[in-house]
């Protein structure tokens, strides 16, 4: 990972700041007397008692130390605001791509609505056509039995009048 190259600044800074701080608690330990106690007056260095403030130079290269990761990290914010804004515009890609499948759903929902609608007047125009062909086939049957009967009554008629002339 990117944070990994950075941890041993890191861990640095920590060390010179916590020795830093240690020392300038020594020094101002140092400079204070304490016979006075409840009162604490600061008591004179002597010119050869006298050290630098290393503490002070631990504290300030410990800061200069986080600053320079924070400068190194910049890099890893960049990086990870570059990846939002791809993220950011794949899932508004996504959307639209959304949006325009959930129109041709909608487009095609509409069709077949369309589709069973013109399927539910056929049907019903096949079956009224059905129902008024079965009508006419029973009509028919009845006008061919009346036609039959009719025959068959002439026939009758005749066989009879014949029956009866010869007979």
């Amino acid at each position: 990972m990117k944070y990994e190259k950075n941890a041993p600044l890191l861990a640095f800074s920590v060390l010179l700041f916590s020795s830093g701080a240690v020392v300038t608690l020594n020094e101002l330990y140092g400079a204070f007397d304490f016979s006075a106690f409840p009162e604490i007056v600061p008591r004179r260095p002597d010119d050869d008692e006298f050290n630098l403030p290393w503490g002070d130079f631990l504290l300030g290269f410990s800061a200069f130390c986080v600053i320079v990761e924070e400068f190194s990290l910049l890099s890893i914010y960049d990086l990870a605001i570059e990846n939002l804004t791809r993220l950011t515009d794949d899932a508004r890609t996504k959307h639209q791509e959304l949006v325009g499948l959930h129109e041709h759903a909608k487009t095609l929902k509409e069709r077949a609505q369309k589709k069973h609608d013109e399927l539910v007047r056929l049907c019903e125009k096949a079956n009224t056509l059905y129902r008024d062909m079965s009508r006419q086939s029973e009509e028919r049957q009845e006008s061919l039995r009346a036609v039959w009967l009719k025959v068959l009554g002439v026939v009758i008629v005749i066989v009879l009048a014949f029956t009866s002339m010869c007979g």
